[in-house]
């Protein structure tokens, strides 16, 4: 999403791979990887990039509601 709204699907999404990835080099901000410094002082930006990342959103996004609601608030 290209403004400051967060909709379900991309926190489920990131979620769900910070789960599934929990440890290894393929979570989206993670401190054994990345350093706490850098997931503390910058989560909020990791976090954004991998929202906007169309592969986790497809993959891990699924049973998310896509309603009005979702989309206009």
């Amino acid at each position: 999403m290209d403004d400051n709204r967060q909709v379900t699907r991309e926190w489920v999404a990131v979620h769900r791979s910070t789960t599934r990835n929990c440890g290894n080099a393929g979570r989206p901000h993670s401190p054994q990887v990345l350093g706490i410094r850098k997931v503390l002082w910058q989560g909020s930006e990791l976090y954004r990039r991998e929202s906007a990342n169309a592969e986790t959103l497809e993959h891990y996004g699924h049973l998310t509601p896509n309603d009005w609601l979702e989309r206009h608030l």
